[in-house]
């Protein structure tokens, strides 16, 4: 009977242990998660670095893009576009850099006094008719107009420069601009700012900090106070 009694409480004793080491267990599991996760939280939160821009400073280098002239010759008639004269816009609490152009379009030698263009050709206003004797006059005729243009920025760690990036045309003002022109004039448009920016980007205050991290990361860029501050992940 006794040693029923001694083999019981052995077996409480065993089970007792058991508990308190599964307790521990759960315990330093607990305490490891607890790590890991404040590791993350310090990892994300790391130091950072905001770089202030002045508008003028961006205006500045905004000037030394422009003029941009090209032709355009998936048109039915042949465009020469001259982009001229950007105006810098930043809008509070937007992350994008926005400015507007003057657009100068130029349909070379077109047809008047009598001679019509192809079929599938915007309709454009008639230039004035002239010459003498009743001669055919072939005049160049040039429409111009302001362009909106938004833009994201994409920062490049290798030479520490803005690129302007993704440009959306958001809006175009033209007098006499034909309506079947709009779109494939934005499109044109958003190309060729894509391809001069992609090479000349932005380039940043030497702050030594952001010079000396290799890894830099953009993490976010904001207008504030008509300024445009960008904060990087050092």
């Amino acid at each position: 009977m006794n040693h029923k009694k001694e083999e019981a409480q052995s077996v409480q004793s065993v089970g007792g242990i058991w508990r308190n080491y599964m307790k521990q267990v759960k315990n330093i599991f607990l305490l490891i998660t607890l790590s890991t996760v404040a590791l993350f939280i310090v990892a994300c939160s790391g130091p950072s670095l905001t770089i202030e821009i002045p508008p003028e400073k961006l205006q500045e280098q905004l000037d030394t893009k422009f003029p941009i002239a090209v032709q355009e010759q998936d048109a039915s008639v042949p465009l020469d576009i001259v982009l001229s004269d950007p105006e810098l816009i930043l809008e509070e609490g937007n992350d994008k850099l926005g400015f507007r152009v003057t657009v100068a379009i130029t349909m070379p030698d077109m047809p008047v006094d009598g001679e019509s263009l192809p079929a599938d050709s915007p309709s454009l206003p008639s230039p004035p008719k002239g010459g003498p004797s009743g001669k055919v006059v072939r005049q160049q005729n040039v429409i111009t107009g302001k362009v909106t243009v938004f833009s994201s920025l994409r920062y490049d760690t290798a030479s520490k420069a803005i690129y302007i990036s993704d440009p959306d045309v958001t809006e175009l003002d033209f007098e006499m601009l034909p309506e079947e022109l709009v779109e494939p004039l934005s499109m044109a448009l958003e190309e060729v700012l894509a391809e001069q920016f992609a090479t000349d980007p932005i380039y940043l205050p030497q702050d030594e900090a952001l010079v000396q991290a290799a890894t830099a990361v953009l993490k976010s860029i904001r207008v504030e106070d008509g300024k445009l501050l960008i904060e990087f992940g050092l």
